[in-house]
Formats: C-alpha cells, structure tokens, sequence
C-alpha cells in the first residue's frame, strides 16, 4: 500500500458503503453493477485483503488481519457489500486481534440484525468462533497459538453443515454472496 487506489476504487467503495447496496451506488455513479464490483475487486486487490464469505478464514488471512489491525491508521471503515458476513467477521477479529476481547464477546458481530444468517454458509463464520471457545474451554489457550497450532480451516469447512433452506433464501431470495 505505498500509493493512494485509483479514485474511481475510492468513490465506488465510498457509494457503496454510504448506500449499503451496489446497485443503488450503481445507479448514483451512472455504471453497471458489474463495472461496481470489478472496481471493488480492483480495490481489494490494491490493498491485499479481501475477506470471504463463504468460508473459514485461512491462518494466513487472519495473521494477513492480525498485520493490518496493527499498521493502519484510525480510525478506520470496514464494509462488505452485503453487509453482513465478511465486515462481521472482520469486526469479530479486530475486537480479538486487536482490542483483546474475549472471542465470546465478539460472536455478536455476526448476527441475524447485521443481514447474517448462522444457518445458511456463511454460518461457518460462527462456527469458526465457536470452535475456538469450544476448544478453549477444555483446554485453554490463546486465540492465536490456537489458530497456529490447532486449526485447521479445510477440516472446519468439512465438519459445518448448512441448512439447504437458509442457504436458498440467503443466496437466491436475498442475493447475498
């Protein structure tokens, strides 16, 4: 991140996240909604980071956050276009990374009043939490000697299961990602 994003990348994600809809920032900016998420895409490819969805986060992404947390300047925006899923858990791991708070405290980032749904995929997100403060309470350990040292993102992805309806309405009703 040694120079400034093109300012299109800048006004795009400022729409976006000002009218919490890329279709609305698309209308505001006169563009397609494709030509909305290429400039995300092209954002986050510019600052490194792009948080997924629809699965665990990898150790490399979360000591990747864990970096960020530590180096950038505040205050700071996070937002994911769809409000819910990413942005939540990113919200999730800076209270922990960063602020120090009990994993526990933080699993009320991802939650049904931010547009996020426990039962559908994108309930591997809180799964992910969850196994941490399961593991913790048997056998204590720091967040991050665990995530070095226990998990293990492809056998949590294995072990969550979603509810096929959830998952439909979250994906084809709401059109989440």
């Amino acid at each position: 991140m040694n120079h400034i994003p093109p300012i299109q990348c800048l006004v795009t994600f400022e729409a976006v996240a000002r009218l919490r809809s890329a279709s609305r920032a698309a209308d505001e900016l006169c563009v397609t909604v494709s030509a909305i998420s290429h400039r995300i895409r092209q954002l986050e490819s510019h600052v490194g980071l792009k948080l997924f969805s629809r699965g665990a986060p990898s150790r490399a992404r979360i000591h990747m956050l864990k970096d960020l947390f530590a180096s950038i300047e505040y205050p700071a925006l996070m937002h994911c276009k769809s409000g819910a899923d990413r942005a939540g858990i990113a919200a999730a791991l800076y209270r922990i990374l960063h602020l120090g708070h009990p994993v526990a405290d933080t699993m009320s980032e991802l939650h049904w009043r931010y547009g996020h749904s426990r039962k559908a995929r994108t309930g591997v997100l809180d799964f992910f939490l969850a196994s941490y403060s399961a593991y913790n309470e048997k056998t204590p350990i720091d967040f991050m000697e665990w995530v070095d040292t226990v998990y293990d993102d492809e056998a949590l992805k294995q072990q969550f299961r979603s509810d096929g309806w959830s998952s439909l309405i979250v994906d084809k009703v709401l059109h989440r990602e």
